[in-house]
């Protein structure tokens, strides 16, 4: 029984990361093949992604602070998970052993 709530619940927190991680990608265009299903038309030609230093410190800094939302989040559900397996008594089935 064990395993099956350890099983689960690495199932969750990676479907959780996965996600996190995947969902702004999706509403956004990031090659010719994007551009190409979405329009229906053929790419002529392709303008090369430029940033200022200001826009590559501001995606750093965004970068970072999705990383510390994602943390904050994960941590924030330690006390629900505690609850979840005092509800399912597995500190008692660890503690009688």
């Amino acid at each position: 029984m064990l395993k099956l709530i350890g099983a689960g619940i690495a199932l969750a927190l990676g479907l959780l990361i996965a996600s996190a991680w995947e969902i702004p990608r999706l509403f956004l265009i990031h090659n010719d093949r994007d551009v190409e299903y979405y329009l229906g038309t053929p790419v002529l030609v392709m303008i090369p992604e430029t940033l200022t230093p200001a826009q590559r410190g501001r995606r750093r800094v965004l970068w970072g602070l999705r990383w510390v939302g994602l943390t904050l989040l994960l941590s924030a559900m330690i006390p629900a998970l505690v609850i979840v397996l005092d509800r399912a008594q597995v500190f008692q089935i660890l503690a009688s052993r």
